[in-house]
């Protein structure tokens, strides 16, 4: 295998496997993904998941989004994860976490 080669897939016994790019490839704890870590997160806070938001880009994010009560995706994201969230944000640069936010606020009627 050569730098830049697509990498394998891999079928591992207690672990998710997820691409952050083709030539990324992320091997995690069944238990420890980021849509594991919003959920305990919140239990431990006594936040209910629905009023939870979380924003994403890359398909490891995707199993965080789905767990959110707002589920967002980048402009600019993987395609996967944008068919996925709730509401698909501006890019990054162009102000992405903010517009999560705000959006937050108003799906929580926050003031």
């Amino acid at each position: 295998m050569l730098i830049g080669d697509r990498l394998p897939s891999l079928d591992i016994a207690g672990t998710v496997t997820v691409r952050s790019e083709a030539t990324y490839l992320e091997v995690l704890l069944a238990q420890a993904t980021k849509g594991t870590a919003l959920r305990e997160l919140a239990l431990a806070r006594g936040v209910p998941t629905g009023q939870v938001a979380a924003i994403g880009d890359n398909p490891n994010d995707l199993d965080m989004i789905t767990a959110a009560g707002l589920g967002v995706a980048v402009g600019g994201g993987h395609p996967e994860v944008r068919a996925a969230a709730d509401v698909v944000a501006r890019a990054c640069a162009d102000g992405a976490v903010a517009q999560v936010v705000e959006l937050a606020f108003q799906r929580n009627a926050w003031s």
